[in-house]
């Protein structure tokens, strides 16, 4: 009798585990569906990060083109070019692209600071590149950005740069990157239950 009793037993769990139903317990698919909708939170979490990545990506682009168009502005005014500017630079779009642009985590911060800055100091040598065009020919400067082409404009940067401003550039690079890993953002005030 005893071991007729453990036999049953023992087929009433092998088939409660493959076939998913036993006396008392919920079927498959109550697990299957809450296996559905984890994977469902997650898919959508992942698309999430997947706008947010790429919205700070396009972001970064817009305010490294702006930071190497208001690089320019002293770079004039001086009559000659300041690659020490890098490091304040650098370490200002750190803290913004940490702040405000991009608040996920502290890598994908330093390396989308890193590449706003190596996309500033690239603008930088470009526009530089179209001044001497234009003081040399006396054409107007957004004249000579129409006619020269990116192409000529990247050859003459890439000639008249120096070690010194690839230093220099690589500094704020760091800088930046540094600045964006260091901020610490703070977090939102939680309301007491019931508020």
């Amino acid at each position: 009798m005893s071991s007729f009793l453990k036999r049953h037993r023992f087929q009433t769990c092998h088939a409660s585990y493959y076939r998913g139903f036993a006396p008392g317990q919920p079927d498959v698919g109550f697990y299957a569906s809450a296996r559905r909708g984890l994977l469902g939170t997650t898919g959508t979490m992942s698309l999430r990060h997947l706008l947010g990545l790429f919205f700070g990506l396009v972001c970064t682009l817009m305010v490294g083109l702006a930071a190497g168009a208001i690089w320019l502005v002293p770079t004039v005014m001086v009559g000659r070019l300041m690659p020490w500017l890098a490091l304040p630079i650098g370490w200002v779009l750190g803290r913004v692209i940490s702040g405000w642009v991009y608040q996920g985590g502290r890598v994908s911060a330093a390396v989308l600071a890193a590449l706003s800055m190596a996309l500033a100091a690239t603008y930088l040598s470009v526009l530089i590149a179209a001044a001497r065009i234009a003081g040399s020919l006396g054409l107007g400067f957004f004249d000579t950005l129409r006619m020269s082409g990116l192409a000529l404009l990247g050859d003459i940067a890439r000639l008249t740069i120096t070690r010194g401003d690839l230093a220099w550039y690589a500094l704020g690079i760091a800088a930046a990157a540094i600045a964006a890993s260091r901020l610490r953002h703070r977090a939102a005030p939680t309301r007491p239950p019931g508020a």
